[in-house]
């Protein structure tokens, strides 16, 4: 995805022109996509920056950065997907077939940037969903007649966009 966003970079300057563009925008997109997923939760809305700017100027950012790993560093789609699965499992404002192809876009988003950070983000949201359900399992009926369906959705949507990828990939 990022080479073909900046395929006119490489076209004029060159691999290693677009390679730095690339380095050079992946902290404040990774910052810029944490704002976004903590603004909805905060009452102030500059109180998601401080947050924001932690993430996108971390440690794992700035380290992957030094060694040239674009799909490492280029973090923008992991809280954006925290924020649309926490929009269809706790706060369900939104309909199902929004929910469920958002979740899709982000997840095949995240697969042509890094397909080791979705499996990561894959992971922390099966820990998410463990623990959502057993703290608040009292809850869990009345909730599940929306998160399934859009979960549904989004993976036979993101599934089927990346059923050959992930088999030329494997095989």
């Amino acid at each position: 995805l990022v080479g073909v966003v900046l395929a006119p970079v490489t076209w004029l300057f060159g691999p290693v022109a677009a390679t730095n563009v690339a380095l050079t925008l992946a902290p404040a997109l990774s910052a810029w996509g944490c704002f976004l997923a903590l603004r909805p939760l905060v009452t102030w809305r500059w109180g998601a920056l401080p947050a924001a700017l932690v993430f996108g100027y971390s440690s794992a950012v700035y380290s992957s950065l030094l060694y040239g790993h674009v799909s490492l560093s280029l973090l923008v789609f992991p809280p954006l997907l925290f924020s649309v699965l926490h929009e269809i499992v706790i706060r369900q404002e939104h309909s199902v077939r929004r929910d469920g192809l958002l979740l899709a876009a982000l997840v095949v988003g995240q697969f042509l940037v890094s397909p080791e950070i979705l499996v990561l983000c894959g992971l922390f949201a099966v820990v998410g969903f463990v623990a959502v359900t057993a703290v608040g399992w009292r809850q869990v009926r009345g909730r599940a007649a929306h998160a399934l369906p859009a979960l549904g959705l989004a993976l036979v949507v993101a599934g089927g966009l990346l059923a050959y990828p992930v088999w030329f990939g494997l095989a």
